[in-house]
């Protein structure tokens, strides 16, 4: 398991570093592992600038949030060729931690953001918006774009709070893109993008245009995996909401509602595996029910094994239902965070064009991605 995702590290960010070359070789900077040597690097940094992070498994310590200014259009990435990922971690001394406090474009490729946690540290957010105006939230550039490629984040707690990423109202972000990633050991949410709900309800508010998380796992999240607010709480034809993708998603050990797409009349849920309900399974007697989605919506080729007690659906209208499995996925150690399926699984195959369900880094060796051929009409066309 290790092996292979340290190799999936290094084959992602090579073939990314050989797509990005031509911009790294006149605006990249190389930056070690050290106390503030981020910190300091983003100060210096100018608009489209790269910093690549050189230093294997190298803890990149701060004593404040990284504030790229809403300008700068950065990326942040791990050299290519890296073992492990360099990590990101803020040790300063404030009550309420986050590691990035986003105002902008921003890219992250092959990172991982620690929240310790596991050492008895507080961090309440890896990466969240700027908010209100005594924050500059209102200088949060509109129309920003977010990129989270092959990042792992985990054990972000504060007290009963924690999210990987929280989105703050009054903010709007073009696209939230996330790829190959991991959250596990969370707080509160994983990814939160829903504070219209309860700042500005039902006016039509929202905080996204496109929203995605593909090939991505989540699991000992205490509350919603993924919560994205689509204006109103119900479906609403008159009303142009987010578009949200979730496709090749696993999801183990999830609170609330798992996925909590309120008002999201556009959301398109695939392959995706959302098993064992978090408030089920340490028995905290709050269960509030099966994804939160609205007519308009579709959840297909999917796994729901114990999402609720009673699996019902919650939520204004009822989404397209097709293709629902709810059976044991068979993962090969799912308490130490191993979700490779069993070689007898049954969801192997059980996708949409035969796809298998969930994060495609835990498919057993020998599954691959079907190949999709495109064949026009005409005579014996599809015969051949």
């Amino acid at each position: 398991m290790r092996t292979t995702i340290t190799t999936y590290l290094g084959l992602t960010i090579a073939l990314v570093f050989l797509g990005l070359r031509p911009a790294l070789a006149q605006q990249s900077h190389e930056v070690e592992a050290g106390q503030n040597t981020l910190l300091d690097a983003i100060a210096m940094a100018v608009p489209g600038d790269t910093l690549v992070l050189t230093t294997d498994g190298g803890q990149y310590l701060n004593d404040d949030e990284l504030k790229p200014d809403s300008s700068l259009s950065l990326t942040m990435m791990a050299a290519p060729g890296l073992m492990k990922r360099p990590v990101l971690i803020n040790n300063g001394t404030d009550g309420t931690k986050d590691i990035i406090r986003l105002y902008g474009d921003l890219t992250l490729i092959g990172l991982e953001f620690d929240g310790l946690d596991h050492q008895g540290e507080q961090t309440k957010y890896g990466i969240r918006t700027g908010s209100g105006s005594g924050d500059a939230g209102d200088n949060v550039k509109k129309g920003y774009v977010l990129k989270i490629i092959d990042c792992y984040f985990h054990d972000i707690v504060h007290s009963s709070d924690g999210n990987a990423f929280r989105a703050y109202s009054m903010t709007m972000a073009d696209s939230i893109i996330v790829r190959n990633s991991l959250f596990f050991n969370l707080g509160k949410e994983g990814i939160r993008v829903r504070d219209e709900d309860s700042d500005r309800p039902d006016f039509g508010f929202f905080n996204v245009k496109y929203f995605e998380v593909s090939n991505s796992t989540f699991w000992n999240v205490k509350n919603d995996g993924i919560s994205v607010y689509g204006g109103f709480a119900e479906a609403d034809p008159n009303h142009d909401g987010p578009e949200v993708v979730i496709d090749h998603v696993t999801m183990h050990n999830v609170g609330h509602y798992f996925l909590n797409l309120k008002g999201v009349d556009n959301a398109t849920v695939t392959n995706t595996i959302l098993v064992d309900n978090y408030d089920i399974v340490n028995a905290t007697n709050k269960t509030l029910g099966a994804p939160w989605m609205v007519e308009g919506s579709s959840i297909s080729y999917s796994d729901t094994l114990n999402v609720s007690l009673g699996g019902g659906w919650r939520g204004g209208g009822d989404p397209t239902v097709m293709n629902l499995l709810a059976v044991d996925p068979m993962f090969v150690d799912a308490a130490s965070g191993d979700f490779t399926l069993m070689s007898n699984s049954p969801l192997i195959g059980a996708g949409m064009d035969g796809a298998t369900l969930g994060d495609p880094r835990w498919w057993p060796a020998g599954v691959s991605v079907p190949t999709v051929h495109m064949v026009a009409a005409g005579q014996n066309t599809l015969m051949d």
